[in-house]
């Protein structure tokens, strides 16, 4: 059986909400109750999955859950980051580290959280049972923008079937349903590098994009950029720009529960 390449792993790996009450006018009713940002129950095992075999999902009953998870894969599902753009830390906290765990935590009974405030909720799982601190440093780095190739785009719209859905593998892109930002955010995973999405382009839309990864000269097929214009009508523009990193302070590994 061939070995996945760390990269063909960390693809797998399959991206902070302030919340403020103001009152607009002197009769403008009190703000209700905002529910704790945090969980009010987790479990933290040691993962019996095998290197690379790593999920997380927020569920919609407001449930984070995650199998084979290191902690920087946990960071990035927590601050919507990429591998990337998580620096320092120690060894075992790296995304190819061993040290992985199962995770499921829970809200209080009767309280529901959305996805943004589910991350907070993990933000704060993290800086307690892990110990985790960070501070954030914006940095001037290479990165891509994602705009319309000269012959225009040939996207197909999507406005019936079920989704967002999206898949990456090596060499190949599925997505249902996804908007440019979406397609922007996996080819991010793809190159480490940060995309942005300048194509003015809404709406969601089915896409399929396949290619030649680790290219040499003896192989045939295209680079993911060619196959990016011939495919979709799209285009990378390299260059530099301002990159949110998540710098890790310090952290611990959690004792199992």
């Amino acid at each position: 059986m061939m070995r996945e390449a760390p990269n063909e792993r960390r693809l797998r790996r399959t991206l902070l909400l302030a919340i403020a009450c103001t009152l607009a006018a002197v009769h403008t009713p009190p703000c209700a109750a905002q529910p704790p940002l945090e969980f009010d129950v987790a479990s933290i095992k040691p993962t019996a999955a095998g290197p690379g075999n790593t999920t997380m999902a927020f569920d919609p009953g407001g449930k984070f859950r995650a199998t084979g998870a290191p902690l920087n894969a946990l960071i990035q599902m927590a601050y919507g980051v990429k591998d990337f753009q998580v620096s320092r830390g120690p060894k075992w906290a790296d995304s190819e580290s061993s040290d992985a765990y199962d995770i499921v935590a829970k809200p209080a009974v009767g309280v529901t959280l959305n996805r943004n405030q589910l991350k907070v909720a993990l933000q704060a799982l993290l800086a307690d049972r892990f110990r985790l601190k960070i501070h954030r440093e914006i940095k001037d780095l290479p990165m891509y923008s994602l705009v319309v190739a000269k012959n225009g785009p040939k996207l197909t719209k999507n406005i019936d079937a079920p989704g967002p859905e999206a898949t990456m593998g090596s060499g190949q892109l599925k997505g249902s349903k996804i908007s440019m930002s979406i397609l922007a955010g996996m080819l991010a995973q793809l190159l480490d590098r940060t995309v942005r999405d300048d194509t003015g382009i809404s709406g969601d839309f089915d896409v399929k994009l396949d290619w030649t990864p680790d290219q040499t000269a003896n192989m045939d097929g295209p680079s993911i950029f060619s196959a990016l214009q011939e495919q979709l009508g799209l285009k990378l523009n390299a260059q530099k720009g301002p990159v949110e990193m998540i710098i890790i302070d310090g952290a611990k590994r959690p004792s199992a529960n």
